[in-house]
């Protein structure tokens, strides 16, 4: 079984949960028979869904963030520890890898991110989505925005990214309107996972062009 966690937050207080969720669940079925003190490796591999969270080192505790592990129980007569639990780190796809980079070429840095309730209005199977999130380091949004949060969600075939643009609040009233979230701006826009794989460009030119119009 491959396992997760995500944030999930109380409304109206600043308290949040960690909920545990499977992601996938497999099974590996082998007779044999083992002496005591006896060590046997079985080889096996299974795919991990696309939704699986991407994973990151953290730089200062070396530990992969968000965790995934997999967990392991094992049937086996008269045994004294019948499960384990190991980390794992889950790379990006291609079609990930190119989103994330391209965000960084309008002028961009990663952030971090994390696992949490989906947002509303983003409908999945799953109780959790990963968010990353992104701020303006350089060119014409480092003043205009505050950060970009950005939802991956690839299919087989196409992959929808949904956005949250927090522009920067100016003037008197700039507290109101971050309070009532009138500085945010949420969309989605969808590709076909060959028109990413083919021409990266379109990806970045779209998300500057979406900014653009929000600005």
């Amino acid at each position: 079984m491959i396992a997760c966690c995500f944030r999930k937050e109380h409304p109206g207080t600043h308290l949040l949960d960690y909920k545990f969720i499977e992601t996938i669940s497999t099974s590996v079925r082998i007779d044999f028979n083992q002496s005591k003190g006896e060590r046997k490796e079985i080889p096996f591999a299974f795919q991990i869904p696309l939704d699986t969270p991407i994973t990151m080192q953290d730089p200062k505790t070396f530990k992969n963030v968000p965790p995934v592990w997999i967990d392991t129980d094992v049937d086996v007569k008269n045994a004294v520890d019948l499960s384990d639990i190991d980390h794992i780190s889950v790379e990006p796809t291609e079609v990930h890898e190119i989103i994330i980079d391209a965000i960084k070429v309008i002028g961009f840095r990663f952030r971090q991110m994390e696992n949490q309730k989906p947002p509303y209005g983003i409908k999945i199977a799953r109780p959790y989505i990963q968010q990353y999130e992104f701020i303006p380091t350089h060119g014409r949004y480092l003043k205009k925005l505050d950060e970009l949060e950005v939802n991956i969600l690839q299919g087989e075939y196409e992959t929808t990214t949904y956005f949250e643009i927090d522009k920067r609040s100016k003037g008197m009233f700039s507290s109101l309107a971050e309070k009532l979230n009138l500085d945010e701006h949420r969309g989605s826009v969808t590709f076909k996972n060959k028109e990413i794989l083919n021409n990266r460009s379109l990806v970045s030119d779209k998300f500057d062009e979406i900014i653009q119009s929000v600005l």
